[in-house]
C-alpha cells in the first residue's frame, strides 16, 4: 500500500514533470461535489487528531472555488507537549480516468498509467492554525488557501482562475502524524451536485362558506341573508358564482350571483332575499354551492316556519 505514501511533504512538490500529466481543455462548469466517512487507508498506530472522521469537499470550474472540509477524531493541536505539533493533512484533487480508489490513484501517480489528466495538492501544518499551502499543476500556480480550525473541524477554501476548468472528479485526504509512520487517509469521487429541489407547487385554491344560522320566517315576509364566502387556501381563486337552490315553497332572488376572483386569505359577502309560500314545509333547507372554475365549496340555510300566531 503506498498510496498514502505519496500524499507526504514530497508531493506538494510534485509539479508538471514529476507526473507525466496529460491536460484537458473545454471543461465543463458543473459544480462537483463528494465525501466519504470511511477511512480507506491507514497505517501505525494513528492518534485520534490523524484519525479521518469525515471529509467532504466541493468544486465550482467556472470560478475556479474549491472547499473542503476534514474532521478529525480530536481537535488538531498546534503543539504536542512545548514543540510545534509537526502533523499534517494532505489533500489530492485530480481528473482521472483511473479507479478513484487507494489502487488506483496509487498506480496512476506512479507514472505508469497516464490517467491523470489535472491535479492540485494542498498541505496544511497542525502547527499552523491558519496556515496552508496549495499548488496547481496547470496552469503551474500557487494556491492562495485559507484555513480555518474549529474544534475536530478543519476547513479549507480558495478561489483562483489557476483553478477554473480543471474538472476534478476524484479526491483524496489523509492525515499523518510526526514521524509519518502513522496516518489515516480517505478516498472519495466527486460528482455533479443534485440541482436543488423544484420548490412546492402551491396548494390549489380552496372556498368554504360560512355556513348561515337558522331563520324563522312567516309566510310572505322577504328576509335578507348574508353569505360569507372565504379563499382558505394560499392561492388566488379565479372569478365564480354562487347557486342557491331552493325546495319547494321557498323563493330565493337571486338564485345565481357573481363571485369575484379572490386572493388568497380573502372574503367576500353576498346578499340573498328569501320567502315562504304557503306550500313551504315547516322545516326548509337551502343548498349554497360557490365555484370557482372547479374549485367547489358547499354548505346550507335552514328555514324554519313560524306559525301565523306567534309573534
Amino acid at each position: 500500500m503506498t498510496f498514502p505514501r505519496s500524499l507526504r511533504v514530497p508531493a506538494l512538490a510534485i509539479g508538471v514533470s514529476a507526473v507525466h500529466l496529460l491536460f484537458a481543455s473545454g471543461a465543463g462548469a458543473e459544480t462537483v461535489i463528494g465525501e466519504s466517512t470511511t477511512i480507506a487507508a491507514q497505517e501505525g498506530t494513528p492518534s485520534p487528531e490523524i484519525t479521518l472522521v469525515r471529509a467532504s469537499a466541493s468544486y465550482e470550474p467556472s470560478a475556479g472555488n474549491l472547499s473542503l472540509a476534514v474532521v478529525t477524531g480530536a481537535a488538531p493541536q498546534p503543539e504536542l507537549g512545548a514543540e510545534p505539533n509537526e502533523s499534517n493533512l494532505f489533500a489530492m484533487f485530480v481528473k482521472t480516468t483511473a479507479a478513484c480508489s487507494v489502487a488506483g490513484l496509487d498506480k496512476a501517480l506512479e507514472g505508469t498509467d497516464p490517467s491523470i489528466f489535472s491535479i492540485a495538492v494542498l498541505r496544511s501544518a497542525f502547527a499552523e492554525p491558519t496556515t496552508a499551502e496549495g499548488l496547481v499543476a496547470t496552469p503551474p500556480a500557487v494556491l492562495p488557501i485559507q484555513k480555518a480550525v474549529s474544534g475536530t473541524t478543519t476547513t479549507f477554501t480558495t478561489q483562483t482562475s489557476a483553478l477554473a476548468d480543471q474538472e476534478f472528479n476524484c479526491a483524496s485526504v489523509s492525515a499523518l502524524g510526526p514521524t509519518q509512520s502513522d496516518l489515516t487517509a480517505m478516498v472519495f469521487a466527486m460528482a455533479p451536485a443534485p440541482p436543488p429541489p423544484a420548490p412546492p407547487a402551491p396548494a390549489p385554491a380552496s372556498l368554504s362558506i360560512a355556513r348561515p344560522k337558522p331563520l324563522k320566517l312567516r309566510v310572505g315576509k322577504w328576509r335578507t341573508v348574508k353569505v360569507k364566502i372565504t379563499n382558505t387556501s394560499g392561492t388566488d381563486a379565479e372569478q365564480g358564482a354562487l347557486r342557491i337552490k331552493a325546495p319547494k315553497g321557498v323563493v330565493v332572488k337571486p338564485e345565481k350571483q357573481k363571485l369575484p376572483a379572490l386572493a388568497a386569505g380573502a372574503s367576500w359577502r353576498l346578499s340573498v332575499r328569501v320567502e315562504l309560500t304557503k306550500k313551504a314545509k315547516k322545516k326548509s333547507t337551502l343548498s349554497l354551492t360557490a365555484d370557482a372554475a372547479g374549485v367547489i365549496a358547499k354548505s346550507a340555510l335552514v328555514l324554519k316556519r313560524k306559525s301565523s300566531r306567534s309573534r
